[in-house]
């Protein structure tokens, strides 16, 4: 009897044990279909009606995109595919060549056009070739030696000048071929060796004689176009040739002054497009490239009786360098000096 009764107990408490699992694997198991789908799984349960996406969503458009899910409210959404060949619309990197269906082909017969399609406007245009041979311009780039229908040949019988093509102009027109010895003119490059007709050295004066060969009186000119910095280099000049002794005024000279300007010995500051007195007795007009990059120079002439300095250099900063090579009295020798203006201070080439 004690026997059974030691049994009847230990089937209690396995009963009990196997009870408590079944409740904790029903407990584990609602905690993992989570909140939404437990409300779910008690919706089927209690015989709900649970909304879902349609069945299908496509609208037979191979441009769109058909979508359904909890991120569109379980509704359907048809989201446009750009670009998409086949929606009458050219758009940005579809051609005639790979989506004709949207695209029309753009062709221009005219060898000076090129036709393109304007994806803005939804039609083809046509833009100017340039430059083109055959359209009647002779356009910058031509000649008349690659392109005759366009261009005319430019020549010219005078001594000492060119002809070239003006483009803006659309006419040939005649300019000073430099250096050139026989126009009376000593233009750069030109020396007493080179060209003695020009220099006019039979005065036997050169740059190793400054500054003894100025007159009292002479004038720095700084030109109508002269940047400020010309000014300050124009004031050394006359500074150090006070203490050379040699009295001299510099100054922003109007050249309409003409008397002043042709009577006096001159030094003239700046390039040929800050002071027209390059043209005045150089024949040099304003020419951006008279200079290389980092050059400078400081020329004499003789004008009748009277001596001309030139110190000029392509920029403001090279002019300077030049007055300050002249005021040293560095080497001076020659009618022509050039020098390199690259560094600090200047250096004959």
């Amino acid at each position: 009897m004690k026997y059974k009764f030691i049994i009847f107990l230990i089937l209690i408490v396995i009963v009990g044990c196997n009870q408590n699992e079944v409740d904790s694997t029903e407990s584990n198991g609602d905690n993992l279909l989570g909140e939404d789908g437990q409300k779910a799984q008690n919706d089927i349960n209690n015989n709900v009606d649970v909304e879902t996406c349609p069945a299908t969503c496509d609208d037979s458009d191979v441009c769109t995109t058909d979508i359904c899910s909890q991120e569109t409210d379980l509704k359907c959404e048809n989201q446009a595919i750009v670009p998409c060949c086949g929606n009458e619309i050219c758009e940005e990197s579809e051609t005639f060549s790979d989506c004709s269906k949207d695209c029309e082909e753009c062709l221009s017969t005219d060898k000076c056009k090129t036709a393109s399609y304007d994806y803005a406007t939804q039609e083809c245009k046509t833009e100017d070739v340039t430059p083109c041979c055959g359209n009647g311009v002779c356009e910058e780039g031509e000649t008349n030696v690659d392109c005759s229908e366009d261009c005319e040949e430019c020549t010219t019988t005078k001594e000492c000048f060119k002809s070239e093509f003006d483009y803006v102009k659309g006419i040939c027109v005649e300019k000073p071929d430099v250096p050139c010895c026989g126009n009376d003119i000593c233009d750069k490059g030109e020396s007493c060796d080179s060209c003695d007709s020009d220099c006019k050295c039979e005065a036997k004066i050169d740059l190793s004689n400054y500054p003894s060969f100025l007159s009292d009186g002479t004038l720095i000119v700084v030109g109508d176009n002269g940047k400020s910095q010309d000014s300050f280099t124009a004031s050394s000049i006359t500074t150090a040739l006070v203490v050379k002794g040699v009295d001299s005024n510099s100054n922003l000279y109007s050249f309409h002054d003409s008397t002043a300007l042709k009577t006096k010995d001159l030094i003239v500051v700046g390039s040929p497009c800050d002071n027209s007195l390059w043209e005045e007795y150089q024949g040099v007009e304003c020419d951006e490239d008279y200079f290389n990059s980092g050059e400078a120079m400081i020329k004499l002439i003789h004008v009748d009786d009277r001596q001309i300095i030139y110190v000029a250099g392509k920029t403001p900063d090279d002019t300077k360098k030049a007055a300050e090579f002249l005021n040293n009295d560095n080497n001076l020798d020659g009618m022509e000096i050039i020098l390199d203006t690259s560094g600090t201070s200047a250096k004959i080439i």
